[in-house]
């Protein structure tokens, strides 16, 4: 009896294309997501940065509370002009949004509640995005 020996072509699965085509997702959707940053303050409102954003002037952030608890931010901040305006801001795991109208460019101060309310020995940064509608 003669053997026959059968070489079996295996399908060899390469991960590289797949994780650049992953990696170049993430790059774009990154550069997407920071295109409307208006910046980034710490609890102290130190490290305010001024970057080209719907805002004439750069934004502060201050903060609400209930008793000991951070239940949402004033944001002060002037439009550019004339329009609707979403302001997000994360704080810790808590965010907030709030459209708003703006009729000119004034200075104004807007109100966003953040959910949930955190102790707000826990607050270390916020993050605001203004973007206009």
């Amino acid at each position: 009896m003669v053997s026959q020996s059968r070489t079996a072509k295996r399908s060899v699965f390469n991960p590289i294309p797949w994780i650049f085509a992953i990696a170049l997702l993430i790059g774009i959707f990154t550069l997407l997501a920071t295109e409307a940053k208006a910046g980034s303050v710490d609890a102290t409102g130190a490290g305010t940065v001024s970057v080209n954003s719907p805002s004439l002037t750069p934004p502060s952030i201050g903060w609400e509370l209930d008793r000991t608890q951070v239940s949402g931010t004033k944001v002060t901040w002037t439009p550019k002009a004339s329009g609707s305006y979403t302001i997000n801001v994360v704080v810790g795991d808590s965010v907030g949004t709030a459209t708003v109208w703006a009729s000119g460019s004034e200075i104004r101060t807007d109100s966003v509640t953040i959910i949930p309310a955190l102790d707000a020995r826990f607050v270390e940064n916020a993050n605001l995005v203004i973007s206009e509608n």
